[in-house]
């Protein structure tokens, strides 16, 4: 779940750094419809990476909790 929503705010970050690094609209003489295309086109890859390794690690971490907890039930004293 952790990283999930890091995965999120990183890209939030980014998303607020290139409106804050870009010109500004009165200045623009033209839209760049080829930078629009690519966010639409890469945005739902970029946030489905950002699930799918999110919820690969929640997983990951949840059999290691596990292991450990049975490594510990079938110690013997």
């Amino acid at each position: 779940m952790f990283a999930i929503n890091r995965g999120l705010l990183l890209y939030i970050i980014f998303i607020i750094g290139t409106f804050i690094y870009s010109e500004p609209v009165s200045r623009m003489r033209k839209i760049n419809f080829s930078m629009a295309l690519r966010w639409l086109i890469f945005l739902p890859f970029i946030l489905g990476i950002c699930v799918a390794f999110g919820a690969f690690q929640g997983v990951v971490s949840s059999v290691k909790r596990m292991c450990w907890i049975m490594l510990e039930d079938m110690e013997i004293e």
